[in-house]
């Protein structure tokens, strides 16, 4: 796989991030639709955009469908509804698998079950249309037709989108201040180097140079450290689908809020909490909140709220 679909991919993954925190979002405020419309508008043009020029015409086509139907929404010529919702988040899945089949194979697919009709079928249906093709038919039998063949295959996509969101875990996007940083250390280590080889112990500066040796590293490795630091709002950030999903499932209404997403953590151990922080907020939220009805009975709110918090303590997480 050449540098420039590499590159391509890191950055759909990206955007694809920043489509499925605004869909939750959206969901959530329907009143803020014009921002986050626009946000989700543009991590689908940007992929639609970029695929042509690549030649990946499976990508275009879906990117395509979901752009047309963002841009009803967009010009407000669609509400916004939890099908709606449902149906973009079902978008989403499908470029992330398309993404993740490119990233493994070089390629969008060549099997029977790499088709993406009745998804597309199902994005022109939520637009009032039929797709490109498709006989002219009422929305609703083609929606009900969609949703059957989407669901055959959810499992299949599902796995193909956290295929791509683990390889997403892999990069580490370093900012350009820290990168420049870490380049001068290296530099001022390999000079002091050389200084202590020419000058020898028994030099009198040897001790100056010595000392000057270690400064530099000890400041090298902080800034090694500092660069593998990620803000925990990267982790957070995969919350708020997976609580939606498993509140439907559970006939839950569960909203999900974070503070502190801009505390930062070795990406390495933000890697190690990420499975068993997802498996308590899926246990808050399957066996830790009460069913809406209940919750009126005891005198809570109907919906119930997951809150994860983040901050550093006495050098701690």
């Amino acid at each position: 796989m050449d540098d420039l679909t590499k590159e391509f991919i890191a950055e759909s993954q990206e955007g694809l991030d920043r489509m499925e925190r605004c869909l939750t979002e959206l969901e959530a405020r329907p009143e803020d639709r014009a921002q986050l419309v626009g946000e989700i508008f543009r991590s689908v043009h940007t992929i639609k955009g970029t695929t042509g020029f690549l030649g990946f015409n499976r990508l275009e086509k879906l990117a395509h469908a979901g752009e047309h139907l963002l841009g009803s929404l967009r010009e407000a010529r669609l509400a916004v509804t939890e099908e709606l919702i449902s149906g973009l988040l079902r978008l989403l899945d499908g470029l992330r698998a398309i993404l993740a089949l490119i990233e493994e194979t070089g390629g969008e697919g060549t099997r029977a079950g790499d088709d993406d009709s009745a998804l597309i079928a199902e994005l022109a249906a939520l637009n009032g249309e039929a797709a490109a093709g498709e006989p002219e038919r009422p929305a609703p039998v083609v929606m009900m037709k969609a949703a059957g063949e989407v669901e055959a295959a959810a499992q299949t996509t599902a796995a193909q989108a956290v295929h791509a969101a683990a390889n997403s875990d892999k990069t580490l996007r370093i900012d350009v201040d820290v990168l420049n940083r870490m380049m001068n250390l290296v530099g001022e280590l390999v000079l002091t180097r050389n200084q202590m080889l020419q000058s020898g112990v028994e030099s009198t500066n040897f001790q100056e140079l010595a000392r000057r040796l270690d400064s530099v590293t000890a400041d090298l490795r902080e800034t090694v450290m500092q660069a593998r630091m990620q803000p925990v709002g990267n982790l957070f950030g995969k919350f708020p689908r997976m609580v939606r999903d498993l509140a439907r499932t559970c006939g839950r209404d569960v909203r999900i809020e974070f503070s502190g997403q801009e505390t930062g953590l070795d990406k390495s151990l933000l890697e190690a909490i990420k499975d068993p922080l997802t498996h308590a907020v899926r246990n808050a939220v399957d066996h830790g909140i009460e069913a809406p009805a209940d919750r009126v009975l005891a005198g809570k709110p109907a919906e119930g709220c997951v809150r994860l918090r983040a901050f550093h303590q006495s050098g701690s997480w």
